[in-house]
């Protein structure tokens, strides 16, 4: 008996699914995917709530495949909670059969992308700072409605969080109005910034498309890099979860094709923007607030003349 009941342990250590800490005991256990919905529940839950992120840091979640420990995180959860809107398109079947909080799906639907041909829902909706916020409104409802022990403190400290991010949207706003409108133009990976060209007036060009698990073909380089020459993009950007080989191709087919055209420079490296994942925890970009300032920062160093 003490032997099985020391390799269910064994079993449960290696699978990453420990069970609680005494410190964690009695505390709301939320599990969330990404570490952008991570941050949410960190500055609002503060001590109350124990944590599980499934995702880590610079993972893309659009080609995230659940591993088995996640299953078993996610039944041993008091509350779950995802970004909806098919951003997590590899666990959706194991999102709904547990009652998954998708709070993206909360937002009103006119407030939603459509891209594709309107075929499909755009899930990066946190690149639009007030839209983000809102959602924020729902992880705090979220936690009251499963903890409402704690309720005082988690309004308390979404109100606060909220604030923040209402003077974050206005240092946004500031920021990339000091870049002339021509100038305004944001090349990535994939085509993730639609809510922030639409929220701060920038036009965006991706790659791909909206889920990075689509396809790159010849037809799409092309056409980028005809974009690059003819529009005289100062500066293209990579993303910290996604591959950088497309862009340096686009950017080879764009020099052979302009070579008089002036030098496009290819941003990467620890200035590489950050899309569909946030940097390590206890970083400045390990939290939703750091990176939105690094991307904006960084945008106005290159596209700024």
């Amino acid at each position: 008996m003490k032997f099985r009941l020391l390799f269910v342990c064994t079993l449960l250590t290696v699978c990453g699914c420990e069970s609680r800490s005494d410190a964690d005991r009695g505390k709301l256990h939320v599990v969330v995917t990404t570490s952008i919905l991570g941050d949410a529940v960190r500055q609002i839950g503060g001590d109350a709530v124990s944590l599980t992120v499934l995702m880590p840091p610079g993972t893309d979640p659009h080609s995230y495949a659940p591993v088995s420990s996640d299953a078993v995180a996610l039944d041993r959860a008091d509350l779950i909670l995802c970004h909806g809107l098919h951003l997590e398109g590899k666990m959706v079947d194991l999102l709904e059969k547990r009652n998954a909080v998708a709070v993206g799906n909360r937002l009103d639907r006119v407030k939603i992308r459509r891209v594709d041909g309107d075929t499909a829902d755009d899930p990066h909706v946190w690149f639009d700072v007030a839209l983000w916020s809102q959602c924020i409104e729902v992880v705090i409802e979220e936690l009251i409605r499963f903890d409402p022990v704690h309720a005082a403190e988690y309004r308390m400290r979404g109100d606060s969080y909220r604030g923040e991010l209402a003077v974050l949207d206005t240092q946004v706003r500031s920021k990339i109005a000091g870049i002339p409108p021509a100038d305004r133009v944001l090349v990535t990976s994939h085509d993730a910034f639609g809510y922030f060209a639409s929220a701060y007036g920038v036009e965006v060009k991706g790659l791909q498309g909206v889920s990075t698990s689509s396809a790159i073909g010849t037809k799409d380089l092309d056409d980028l890099a005809e974009y690059l020459g003819r529009k005289k993009v100062r500066a293209i950007f990579t993303e910290t979860s996604t591959p950088t080989k497309g862009l340096g191709k686009v950017l080879e087919i764009t020099r052979s094709r302009f070579p008089t055209a002036p030098p496009i420079a290819l941003v990467a490296g620890d200035e590489a923007l950050y899309s569909d994942s946030l940097g390590a925890v206890g970083t400045a970009t390990g939290t939703y607030v750091g990176t939105v300032t690094h991307n904006v920062d960084v945008l106005v160093k290159y596209l700024k003349p």
